[in-house]
């Protein structure tokens, strides 16, 4: 994301970057304007206000959320468009615990959490504040301490309380509780990263995509429809663009009409395929105009 803004009769441009930690999910923010342009910051306020105070030597302090617009429920929703997951907070006992991600396995210990999951939470350890990632493999829980950018520690276990029996502190809490996992909040999260997905180089797999058809399409359509032959179509042409119009009304009936509820069926089905909208116009204009694409990974 890139944000202009004009202050005091000058022009900055703020940037979300990656952060400073490489395994971390939080992102960083640089500021520039002109020739000036600042470090990676851990905040959008302290990118934007430590440039505006090097040029204009002041201590006038910005908010980096209403630079960014974020405050702007316009910004905010065009932000979160196709966003499956979203960062979240909870409580747990004294810490406030960062879900930065989800990802899924089958281990019984884990309690449906697997690789792609990554929480954290600041402790004190060896009289320093730091932050404690908690992540999996595809083999053990993994825990790591930051001071700053520095690894100051690392801790594995096959389940997340051995992980913390490991590390020697905090050794008495459960561990699914630190890690989180047994907040209902992240339970919702874990089910809803259970949604059968795929992508184009699995749509020759029928049995795959009659799981994407059940769960996205099946009560939402009318049936005998030969929803399958149109990725075959697809995926076999040369073009990797699908006007959805033109292809739905190959399968259906020429007197079909389409509710929009079925639409945004379709939408997810597509989605969740591995197709990307690249529609350049709301769906006020049309409500079965759109194109999407595909890219074999």
């Amino acid at each position: 994301m890139k944000t202009e803004v004009e202050l005091n009769n000058r022009k900055f441009i703020l940037h979300v970057v990656r952060g400073n930690l490489s395994n971390s999910c939080q992102p960083g923010y640089i500021c520039e304007s002109g020739s000036e342009t600042g470090k990676v910051e851990t905040t959008a306020t302290q990118a934007i206000s430590t440039l505006y105070q090097r040029i204009f030597n002041k201590k006038t302090k910005y908010s980096g959320t209403l630079v960014m617009g974020l405050e702007n429920n316009d910004i905010a929703n065009q932000l979160l468009v196709d966003v499956e997951f979203q960062p979240f907070s909870i409580k747990v006992d004294n810490y406030n615990v960062v879900i930065f991600s989800v990802g899924t396995s089958s281990q019984k210990d884990w309690s449906g959490a697997g690789p792609g999951y990554m929480s954290s939470f600041v402790h004190v350890y060896k009289k320093k504040h730091c932050v404690f990632f908690q992540k999996f493999s595809e083999e053990s829980c993994i825990i790591e301490g930051f001071d700053g950018t520095e690894k100051v520690c690392e801790f594995k276990g096959s389940t997340p309380s051995e992980a913390w029996k490991n590390s020697g502190i905090l050794s008495k809490m459960n561990g699914l509780v630190l890690f989180g996992l047994e907040h209902p909040a992240t339970i919702e999260a874990l089910k809803k990263h259970q949604i059968p997905k795929c992508q184009p180089k699995d749509w020759n797999d029928k049995p795959t995509m009659d799981k994407l058809y059940k769960y996205h399409l099946h009560r939402r359509t009318i049936t005998n429809i030969d929803w399958y032959s149109l990725f075959f179509t697809w995926f076999n042409q040369t073009n990797s663009i699908l006007e959805l119009r033109t292809s739905l009304s190959k399968i259906y009936p020429s007197n079909h009409q389409f509710s929009e509820r079925e639409i945004q069926a379709w939408h997810s089905f597509l989605r969740a395929a591995g197709c990307t909208n690249i529609t350049p116009f709301k769906s006020d204009v049309s409500m079965v105009c759109f194109n999407f694409k595909f890219i074999i990974i």
